[in-house]
């Protein structure tokens, strides 16, 4: 059996490290249950590998329900975002791939390029 299933999401300053934060982070609305997606069934903390199709690198992701505010976060993106160049408005995808019970996860972006603002001005 094949499950495949896709979480994506366009990055803002924040979440592609331009605004001086320690670590990239995105974070997941309410809701999406991220959970069920990556598979939490105790505890409200996951580490997973996420490979890069591109070029076969992994990535230590780490995926937390905050304690405070019960936000759902991404954690540790930012040698990925820095390693593609990723800026706000980009594109970041993770797919949680199953094959015969195992999991795996596939991380992959998308540059936002050729984008023509319209303004009008008085």
């Amino acid at each position: 059996m094949i499950d495949s299933r896709i979480y994506i999401k366009s990055l803002n300053a924040t979440e592609a490290g331009e605004s001086n934060t320690n670590d990239s982070y995105i974070l997941i609305p309410k809701v999406f249950n991220a959970s069920d997606f990556f598979g939490l069934t105790s505890g409200n903390k996951l580490h997973f590998e996420a490979i890069d199709p591109e070029n076969g690198l992994s990535y230590k992701l780490r995926y937390e329900v905050t304690s405070h505010n019960k936000e759902q976060r991404i954690y540790m993106l930012g040698i990925y975002c820095r390693n593609k160049g990723l800026h706000a408005g980009d594109t970041i995808s993770i797919e949680r791939l199953t094959i015969n019970e195992k999991t795996s996860f596939v991380i992959r972006y998308r540059k936002l390029t050729n984008i023509v603002l319209l303004q009008k001005i008085k």
